[in-house]
């Protein structure tokens, strides 16, 4: 799990308070959380799409890896502790074990947004 390789490369957890506002959408940013404990919100346009409470759980990454504003707004929902990665990009290069777990995740998200899509597309036919 992504949480115990932080631990073991002794990156500090940081703790937020509930209602702190963790990512703005639309703004730029290079930094990367990692969940700890808590429970987040994330929200697009104002409009709460997810609830996350997940240890391991990522985001941010793709604004800092695309280097594109951020595409939510992600706020503390509970007092959270969270792995913050500044610069996610030379972290990684630094740790290419985290690398390659980091694809791994994302290419599971990528998996899933597929089937969702596919399942769409398919119930489209009738």
């Amino acid at each position: 799990m992504i949480t115990t390789q932080l631990e073991l490369l002794d990156v500090q957890e940081e703790t937020f308070e509930a209602g702190t506002i963790l990512i703005e959408e639309n703004s730029p940013g290079t930094n990367t959380f990692v969940l700890s404990t808590g429970e987040v919100s994330i929200s697009i346009n104002g409009k709460e799409i997810a609830l996350v409470s997940e240890n391991g759980t990522i985001f941010g990454e793709m604004s800092a890896l695309l280097g594109k504003s951020r595409g939510a707004t992600v706020t503390a929902s509970t007092d959270c502790k969270l792995y913050v990665l500044d610069d996610l990009l030379t972290f990684l290069r630094k740790n290419p074990e985290l690398a390659i777990l980091l694809l791994k995740i994302m290419a599971r998200r990528v998996d899933a947004s597929n089937v969702q899509l596919t399942e769409k597309k398919w119930w489209q036919i009738f």
